[in-house]
């Protein structure tokens, strides 16, 4: 039952996982398109350094997916596997949270954007903190157990 469990929930954090680095990749086209489209004259220029960014992004989004599959595959221990998503979510979504920021701050200056348009990169960024110190939380705690252990043992 314990290996079941295990398996489903491998396969639940590797599709959440896979969705929020594409959603990631899709934010960070925003920020380029907006970026690029505002300091960058020449179309061609502009459409070169696209093509090129789009190509690093991919490889960089299909690294992190094959590391975090890899990762929560290879993961044998319940708490180990909860960590490990966990690191992966909390920086995830911290990085979605700054391209929101960016895209606010640069939209909010350029006046097409409102103050409204903050909220949604704090949440995002006092979320993935949240969850980086529940991570913290849990290693401390499967730390200190490792060491209990060894001195009873």
């Amino acid at each position: 039952m314990r290996s079941a469990l295990r398996i489903f929930l491998t396969i639940v954090f590797s599709l959440v996982t896979c969705g929020l680095t594409l959603l990631g990749l899709l934010v960070v086209r925003d920020v380029w398109l907006l970026l690029g489209g505002l300091h960058i004259p020449g179309y061609a220029l502009f459409n070169l350094i696209d093509k090129a960014l789009l190509l690093i992004a991919g490889i960089v989004t299909l690294a992190v997916i094959i590391y975090s599959l890899e990762s929560y595959a290879n993961t044998e221990i319940m708490v180990h596997l909860w960590q490990r998503f966990l690191r992966v979510l909390a920086a995830q979504i911290c990085f979605l949270g700054i391209c929101h920021a960016i895209l606010a701050i640069t939209e909010a200056s350029i006046g097409i954007g409102g103050s409204s348009a903050i909220v949604l990169p704090v949440v995002e960024i006092l979320i993935g903190t949240g969850l980086y110190s529940l991570n913290r939380r849990y290693r401390s705690r499967d730390l200190a157990r490792g060491l209990v252990s060894k001195r009873r043992g």
